[in-house]
C-alpha cells in the first residue's frame, strides 16, 4: 500500500458527488456524511486496502458481491 499512498490519500479526499453525497446520506446520516467530508476522510482502512490491490493488480483481483 505505501506505493500507492499519495493517490490512496487523493481518493480519500476527494469531494463526494452529489449523487454520492445522497446516497451516503441516506445509508449513513446526514451527521455522519457532513463529518466525514469536513475531516477529508471517507474509505475504512479495508476499502483503501481494496483500492491498493485492485490498482497494483487490475480490477478483476478483488471479487465483487455480484459474482457467483
Amino acid at each position: 500500500m505505501t506505493h500507492y499512498r499519495r493517490v490512496l490519500l487523493s481518493f480519500d479526499r476527494a469531494p463526494l458527488s452529489e449523487f454520492e453525497r445522497r446516497l451516503a446520506i441516506n445509508d449513513y446520516g446526514a451527521d455522519f456524511v457532513t463529518d466525514a467530508t469536513r475531516r477529508q476522510y471517507w474509505f475504512a482502512y479495508p476499502g483503501l486496502v481494496r483500492t491498493a490491490v485492485e490498482m497494483h493488480f487490475g480490477e478483476d483481483a478483488v471479487p465483487s458481491k455480484c459474482e457467483d
